[in-house]
């Protein structure tokens, strides 16, 4: 899990989020606070952190109204997403939903030279941990938006976890190193941790 900075930032609507001048900045902001010196690693990060909080919201109402016009974006010092307020409701959520992250993962693409592809996964890997207990409502979104891979979960012991798909690279930052989950682990060395951290057994 990657631990974000304290919130103190400023606040956007979320049509910056699809500029990609402003992406580029934020990417810039992000590097220089994570002592990156690749903007893959950084675009792929941000959208980590990003696509996390942009989704919570939609993922638990469906009613929710994911469209970057109907957001408000409060952003950290380092150039990430702390928070979103969604400012109406949808009526074909779905829809709405693809459409947002398609505007920003196809710019966040070309500034920061990160796969699409990979934010894509990323994308299902977010969405994914916000319904560790109602895993349906991940393969509803999923299987409806067709560049997302499909979810899936690991349960360890009494607790669910996401068997990510994606890497969001923090380990490529000198100040931080790889997630408990991440899928560069050995699957062994994972499912041990994974256990350690639910109290399984010593870690």
């Amino acid at each position: 899990m990657v631990e974000q900075p304290a919130v103190g930032g400023t606040a956007v609507g979320g049509t910056a989020l699809a500029d990609p001048a402003w992406l580029a900045a934020r990417l810039i902001d992000l590097a220089a606070a994570w002592q990156i010196d690749d903007l893959r690693v950084a675009g792929t990060l941000w959208w980590y952190m990003a696509s996390a909080t942009l989704l919570d919201a939609p993922v638990h109402d469906s009613r929710v109204d994911p469209g970057l016009t109907a957001l408000v974006v409060e952003l950290r010092p380092d150039g990430s997403v702390a928070r979103v307020r969604h400012t109406g409701s949808a009526r074909r959520q779905i829809p709405a939903l693809r459409e947002m992250v398609r505007c920003i993962v196809v710019p966040l693409a070309e500034v920061s030279g990160a796969a699409e592809r990979s934010l894509w996964a990323v994308t299902t890997d977010a969405i994914a941990g916000h319904c560790l207990a109602a895993p349906a409502r991940a393969d509803e979104l999923t299987a409806a938006i067709p560049e997302l891979p499909s979810p899936r979960f690991v349960d360890v012991g009494e607790r669910r976890f996401v068997r990510r798909g994606s890497c969001c690279l923090i380990y490529r930052s000198p100040i931080a190193g790889l997630c408990t989950s991440c899928p560069k682990r050995p699957p062994a060395e994972r499912d041990r941790l994974l256990a350690a951290l639910v109290g399984d057994r010593p870690g």
